[in-house]
């Protein structure tokens, strides 16, 4: 597969990941505080500080990538979103379970933020828009295929798989 069309593949994935780790968890808030014992304002909680991570792992992940190169920041950000993810799907309290959530918005942002800069880097400025035409398009469609794909992970594997 040439670069280009690799790159592009990747571009989309980046940009998908952001809205299903964000959403697709939506429909475990019920289970997640039946589980914890805990109100359905603290489950809440799972949304927001991941949004505000997010943001703060965009703005750290742009200056890295850009002082030690894309594949580091870029690894290095899906690095911390797995592990966030683990640490989500074991989290023993819904605490816990809050801070992996911020690990994973810390990884999701600083993946969305250099696979931006990648599609920037790899393709000319002429097909470019094309590109960033296509990510937008799957930012877009992301939240409304997340919540669906995140009940039927719950439907088949339970809240701690979304």
């Amino acid at each position: 597969m040439p670069y280009c069309c690799r790159t592009n593949a990747a571009g989309a994935c980046i940009t998908m990941v952001l809205w299903i780790a964000y959403d697709a968890v939506i429909p475990a808030l019920p289970s997640i505080a039946t589980e914890f014992g805990a109100s359905s304002s603290i489950t809440n909680l799972v949304l927001f500080p991941f949004l505000l991570a997010m943001a703060l792992g965009q703005l750290v992940s742009g200056t890295l990538s850009d002082r030690f190169g894309r594949k580091p920041a870029f690894v290095a950000s899906y690095v911390l979103y797995a592990v966030g993810s683990l640490a989500c799907a074991l989290a023993p309290t819904v605490e816990v379970f809050v801070c992996a959530r911020v690990l994973q918005g810390l990884g999701a942002g600083g993946a969305s933020s250099v696979g931006m800069a990648v599609v920037k880097d790899a393709f000319a400025a002429e097909r470019r828009g094309a590109v960033l035409g296509i990510m937008q398009v799957l930012f877009v469609i992301g939240p409304v295929v997340a919540p669906l794909l995140g009940a039927g992970i719950i439907g088949l594997f339970g809240w701690r798989a979304s």
